[in-house]
């Protein structure tokens, strides 16, 4: 993680973001959402985009041009809010008054799989015939009690207090095979 001070704008996005392998957006005017936007589908890099709103959070992963062969569907925020001058806005000032820290962010169902199709994807990376990786975040006493095979061990609380950082350079990418 590099921090870059400046502000991001048209002259200086592209140069900003270029190098990246993922772009991470929490930003809070849709101006600067259509740009990174832009940015990441210019430069074809993953966009993950998170935003609240009351007590409700969103976090979404859009990518104009997956790679090839991986069945995905390319998708930009353009693609969910084409016009910017239509993009949602509501009223954030209770926001800060209200809560200090943004609701946990709810799962889209898009996103959920049941443990039956969850068995036959392992099934099928076994033969070769599907290649993904599988995160467990539960923390490790909850690991300890069920293992999900194939599976690799992240627990939440890496994330949350900065340890993903150390993992990562420990341990590596994560091995989807292993």
């Amino acid at each position: 993680m590099r921090v870059h001070d400046l502000r991001l704008d048209a002259a200086t996005a592209l140069d900003t973001l270029r190098g990246y392998d993922l772009v991470i957006d929490g930003t809070d005017n849709f101006a600067t959402r259509y740009l990174v936007n832009d940015a990441c589908v210019l430069l074809g890099l993953p966009l993950v985009w998170g935003s609240i709103f009351r007590f409700d959070g969103q976090t979404t992963l859009f990518w104009a041009n997956p790679p090839a062969g991986h069945g995905y569907t390319g998708v930009h925020y353009r693609d969910v809010f084409p016009d910017p001058r239509r993009a949602p806005i509501g009223p954030l000032a209770d926001i800060a008054v209200s809560c200090a820290v943004p609701p946990p962010t709810p799962v889209a169902a898009a996103h959920l799989i049941s443990a039956e199709r969850l068995a036959e994807r392992l099934a099928d990376r076994a033969r070769g015939t599907d290649d993904f990786d599988l995160v467990d975040v539960r923390e490790q006493h909850e690991h300890d009690e069920v293992a999900i095979p194939g599976a690799r061990l992240v627990p939440r609380g890496h994330f949350l207090d900065g340890g993903i950082l150390a993992w990562v350079t420990a341990f590596g990418p994560p091995d989807p095979h292993g």
